[in-house]
């Protein structure tokens, strides 16, 4: 959900101001747009549609489809990695500025590969960041747009404690700490949510109420251990006021929401990420006094004494007044460039810059072709899940309704204006249409539907 919240802030920056509409790869799609956004979700290449050789066409005809639906000024990316679709629609729409959302604290030696891309962006924006100074990685001297650290907080005012307590069923009067762990923090989030939780029974003063957002406990485990379990609550600093205490992921957006709304914390990095260096952030806000962090390689030993440590009612004290002096605004920056950018003409050193790009993108596709869809995909699949898998093309029958049976021989697409949870769980294809727009644009994405799926009929 980082992107997705990211990028929500700046939406709400924008306010009236801007017509956003956002284009999404990810699931939690669904729960942004329940907050009032338009957007239109795009299937991943992670999902098994169709072989990711392809996907980049498909991904840079949605991207030219739908700027040119709405008219767009702007098209702007939040990610470490810009897909090579997105640099080939980029090409296709050279009347539109193209911005790169790059947030910095790289791991030292990631990701150098992506920066290749620069030359595609009129502007690139950093969203600043609370441990920024502990920053090694391949963004630090690159130049960039750098503003103030991006967040909810920018634009949404939480709740009142009592209100704030009472919307996710947790009582006002009680201690109440949260528990919310990214996938990966410590391996195993049961372990992880099981070792706070025994670390807040130690204590001798008032019972802690704990809430966890992740379902990482067994149900009968939470109900033994009095756990309350928050489900589809978004976005969570909505609610920040209702907790005395955090035990977070070290992720941006958890930092800058948690910690800079002032809620004690306790940060538990993730020490295998392919780019976000969560360690040197949790370490850096540790080492100013502006959170507790936990090393994550002592597992959940790790967890217990660090939840020790903020147990202490001063030291808790503490943590809340420095983090006052956190400033923030970044939405309201970023959306002022966003405002302000325009596309630029590329001079010889850009061009060269681009050529090498794309000639190094023919290659690779080259490579994967040479390898055949079926090899290639087959070991993505298993790097992914341990298994075994292929992805190939597959005739299949346009639908506009979920519960149609597809032509004999083939599987369905489904076609919708709609979106919700249950749709996003589809194991087939899905081709989400932003609502309301024209039958030139419907007509248009039935095309591009008909060249990823091999679309051999139509209902």
């Amino acid at each position: 959900m980082g992107h997705l919240t990211r990028q929500s802030a700046v939406a709400r920056a924008l306010g009236d101001r801007a017509d956003v509409v956002v284009l999404s790869l990810s699931s939690g799609l669904a729960v942004v747009l329940e907050q009032g956004l338009r957007g239109e979700y795009l299937p991943s290449y992670q999902r098994p549609w169709m072989p990711r050789s392809d996907w980049h066409r498909y991904l840079a005809d949605r991207v030219v489809a739908l700027a040119q639906e709405l008219g767009a000024e702007v098209v702007a990316f939040d990610g470490v990695a810009p897909y090579r679709g997105l640099v080939l629609a980029r090409r296709r729409l050279p009347g539109t500025a193209f911005v790169w959302f790059r947030r910095g604290l790289w791991r030292p030696g990631a990701n150098r590969a992506a920066l290749r891309a620069e030359p595609f962006f009129d502007l690139v924006v950093e969203p600043g960041d609370l441990a920024e100074e502990a920053d090694r990685g391949a963004t630090t001297h690159r130049p960039a747009h750098r503003v103030p650290p991006v967040s909810l907080l920018d634009v949404l005012e939480p709740l009142p404690r009592d209100e704030a307590a009472r919307a996710l069923g947790l009582d006002p009067e009680q201690r109440t700490a949260l528990v919310t762990l990214g996938s990966g923090a410590l391996g195993h989030d049961e372990d992880a949510v099981a070792a706070a939780v025994t670390a807040l029974r130690e204590d001798s003063g008032p019972a802690w109420q704990v809430a966890t957002t992740q379902g990482a406990l067994h149900h009968g485990d939470a109900g033994e251990q009095h756990v309350h379990v928050l489900r589809g609550v978004y976005p969570l600093v909505a609610y920040v006021r209702a907790f005395d205490l955090v035990v977070s992921a070290a992720g941006y957006n958890a930092v800058h929401e948690f910690v800079a709304a002032g809620v004690p914390t306790v940060l538990v990095p993730n020490p295998v990420t392919a780019t976000d260096d969560q360690v040197a952030r949790a370490r850096y806000l540790d080492a100013r006094g502006l959170a507790v962090a936990c090393d994550a390689t002592e597992g959940p030993g790790g967890v217990v004494r660090a939840v020790r440590c903020l147990l202490d009612p001063q030291l808790r004290a503490e943590l809340a007044a420095a983090t006052e002096r956190c400033g923030f605004g970044g939405a309201q920056a970023a959306a002022e460039l966003l405002l302000s950018v325009t596309p630029t003409a590329p001079g010889p050193a850009v061009r060269a810059r681009r050529a090498r790009y794309l000639a190094r993108a023919t290659v690779v596709d080259a490579v994967l072709r040479l390898l055949g869809e079926g090899l290639a995909d087959r070991l993505r699949t298993w790097r992914r899940s341990g298994r075994p898998g292929l992805v190939r093309r597959l005739p299949v029958t346009v639908v506009t309704d979920a519960a149609a049976a597809p032509a004999p021989g083939t599987r369905p697409v489904l076609v919708t204006e709609a979106l919700d949870r249950e749709l996003l769980r589809r194991e087939d294809p899905l081709e989400h249409v932003l609502p309301g727009t024209s039958d030139r644009y419907l007509h248009e994405r039935l095309r591009i539907a008909g060249q990823a799926y091999d679309v051999r009929a139509r209902a």
